[in-house]
């Protein structure tokens, strides 16, 4: 319920900026499950990857995905720090339509005095990056398989604050 809720009010100011004459979604917050399957190798990782799409969008030559984040400030967002989550909704979306997209669209909530939109759109994801994402994957599991536990800060460096009681010399 608090997440429809979050979703509902980004949802609402996006659509607000489209013009009404736009094309209508083809997905609004579609729940996806998928085998995590490498591309390049093959390989089943052996586990599911499930999430949601919050907006798929159509456009002439395939899909576009929208993600909206709610911030606190206005700053566009970094591909770099975006690519694990932009390689999640663009596996699963390709898993779920069975095409690929024509892009990523991260639209930012900017929750201030007088609410914003910001909007940044990435190309479609190529080898590369899912090259990186299955790495990242395939580091956790190994990592997870020998019961090891390395901190991997996310993009609120939460693992910082655990260092100190976890590895006090590192």
């Amino acid at each position: 319920e608090d997440g429809r809720r979050q979703t509902i009010g980004p949802l609402t100011a996006y659509l607000g900026c489209v013009p009404p004459n736009d094309a209508r979604p083809m997905d609004v917050k579609r729940f996806c499950r998928a085998a995590l399957i490498d591309p390049l190798t093959g390989e089943d990782l052996g586990l599911p990857l499930v999430g949601t799409l919050d907006l798929v969008l159509p456009e002439a030559n395939g899909p576009l995905i929208v993600d909206f984040k709610v911030v606190a400030r206005n700053s566009p967002p970094l591909e770099i720090a975006q690519e694990v989550d932009l390689a999640c909704q663009t596996y699963l979306l390709r898993a779920a339509y069975g095409i690929p997209e024509t892009g990523v669209e991260v639209c930012q909530l900017v929750k201030t005095k007088t609410p914003q939109i910001a909007w940044r759109r990435f190309t479609a994801r190529e080898t590369i990056h899912f090259r990186r994402f299955f790495a990242v994957i395939s580091t956790y599991l190994d990592d997870w398989r020998a019961k090891r536990f390395v901190f991997r800060p996310g993009i609120g460096g939460s693992s910082g604050d655990c260092r100190t009681w976890w590895c006090p010399d590192g």
